[in-house]
C-alpha cells in the first residue's frame, strides 16, 4: 500500500509540516512574558469588578433600610 493516494498525501503533509520554521526560544520567551502580562491584568480587571460589585450591593442594601426618621 505504499503507493496508496491516501499514504502518499499524508506523507507529503509530514515533510511539509517539518520543513515549517518554527519560533525561536526569544520569541517564545516574548510570547510567554505578554501572556503573563495579559493574565494579571485579567485577574486585577476580576478584582476591581469584585469589589465594584461589593460596593454596589452595600450600596442597594443601605438604600432598602428603612429610614429611622
Amino acid at each position: 500500500m505504499a503507493g496508496d493516494p491516501v499514504s502518499v498525501h499524508n506523507r507529503g503533509m509530514k515533510e511539509t509540516q517539518a520543513a515549517l520554521p518554527t519560533p525561536d526560544d526569544a520569541a517564545k520567551r516574548r510570547k510567554s512574558a505578554r501572556i503573563s502580562e495579559l493574565e494579571t491584568q485579567i485577574d486585577e480587571r476580576d478584582e476591581t469588578i469584585r469589589l465594584l460589585n461589593e460596593a454596589l450591593s452595600r450600596a442597594l442594601d443601605e438604600l432598602d433600610l428603612p429610614r429611622a426618621a
